[in-house]
């Protein structure tokens, strides 16, 4: 005679296995995103700066050729010209000085960014090895091939 054993516990065991497989794609699926993400932040901040580099080299060249240029002789150059040069000269030192402003900003900015990013992923790696482990002792492995009988 075979003894039938209790299901139920088998069933839910099937179950939180097939949640813990759920929760281990998503995880990978939640690790890619945020590796992604990182990628993204780090090509986002790098490209801003470049923008930034390009920003700051035209207004310091603007601004050498505006000291170059600059009309300061009053016997060839009317009041308004001079103090129109000076403003321009103000105008592009106060650029200069925001856009050094803004680089900082933008190299801090997309730090966090990219901090926030690896966090994500982190989380994400965590959780992925929790449902392996979960898996794992799920897993029940034979000693060998063949049917188990429970005689009575």
């Amino acid at each position: 005679m075979i003894a039938v054993t209790n299901l139920a516990g088998v069933t839910s065991k099937a179950c939180a296995g097939r949640h813990m497989e759920k929760d281990a794609l998503d995880s990978r699926a939640d690790s890619a995103s945020a590796s992604s993400k990182l990628d993204k932040a780090r090509t986002e901040g790098s490209s801003k700066e470049r923008g930034l580099d390009i920003d700051f080299s035209v207004t310091t060249d603007e601004l050498s050729r505006a000291r170059d240029i600059a009309p300061e002789d009053t016997r060839i150059f009317s009041r308004n010209q001079i103090i129109e040069g000076q403003l321009d000269r103000e105008v592009l030192e106060q650029r200069l000085t925001a856009t050094t402003e803004k680089k900082g900003a933008t190299h801090s900015l997309t730090g966090v960014n990219m901090e926030l990013a690896a966090i994500e992923r982190r989380k994400a790696e965590l959780r992925l090895k929790r449902a392996e482990k979960g898996l794992s002792a799920m897993r029940v492995i034979a000693p060998h091939d063949g049917i188990l009988v429970f005689p009575m």
